[in-house]
């Protein structure tokens, strides 16, 4: 939301508006709202428009779990931009792309934790042979020597197998975490959809659209929680 509001339209509609209040004018303040909320709509329609740095790096599959919370992004920025002239929709809407924003970053961080994940548990196969090898050699080593080195070799694969059993839970999480928030994204979009074809002020639902974006925000929290423990787990 900052970043919004570092826009120069967002800053002279928000002064237009003031002063059409302290002059008694509501069809200028009226319009300085219009201003800066058409301003703030297509400042996140741009930056919809620009992948971050680690989209680049995702491969098809992430790609494809992130690609819904971007579109719902660009949407609800079309929608703020489509609604300047109705504050009671767009102000929601932008509030919501904003948060998007930060939600698809989010996803995308955590779409690329889970695609090195899935390379490292590529390496299953072959630490289970390996396992398999050391204690089927255990029951022919004929010296102690040679069965403390098996023994050793044995215990290190099962280490290495507990890990990617544990890789394999983080993957399972970090899917049904993506597969959330595009949930929570598209049952707000649906949300501010339908305020914005609503011909009438008195017919829009705002305490829904607050609870859906509030929902949003609480969910953009968890994954800032989850990316967070990501990065504890990678070093």
């Amino acid at each position: 939301m900052r970043g919004v509001l570092r826009r120069p339209g967002v800053w002279l509609g928000l002064a237009l508006a003031a002063v059409g209040l302290v002059i008694g004018q509501p069809l200028l303040a009226l319009g300085g709202v219009a201003v800066a909320l058409g301003s703030a709509a297509f400042g996140a329609l741009r930056r919809a428009e620009v992948d971050t740095p680690e989209a680049g790096e995702l491969g098809a599959e992430g790609r494809s779990l992130v690609r819904p919370l971007r579109d719902a992004q660009r949407r609800l920025s079309e929608l703020a931009a489509q609604n300047a002239g109705r504050p009671e929709v767009a102000v929601v809407a932008t509030e919501a792309a904003a948060e998007a924003e930060t939600v698809v970053a989010r996803a995308t961080e955590i779409a690329l934790a889970r695609q090195r994940l899935k390379e490292t548990i590529r390496g299953r196969g072959l630490a289970e042979t390996e396992l398999g090898r050391a204690e089927r050699l255990l029951t022919e080593a004929k010296s102690d020597a040679e069965r403390q080195a098996l023994e050793a070799a044995r215990a290190s694969r099962t280490e290495q197998l507990k890990r990617l059993d544990e890789a394999q839970a983080t993957v399972d999480a970090l899917s049904a975490r993506l597969r959330q928030a595009e949930a929570v994204l598209g049952e707000l979009t649906a949300s501010v959809t339908a305020a914005s074809v609503s011909a009438q002020a008195q017919a829009i639902d705002r305490e829904a659209l607050d609870s859906a974006l509030t929902g949003l925000r609480s969910f953009g929290t968890s994954l800032d929680e989850a990316a967070a423990m990501l990065e504890d787990r990678q070093r």
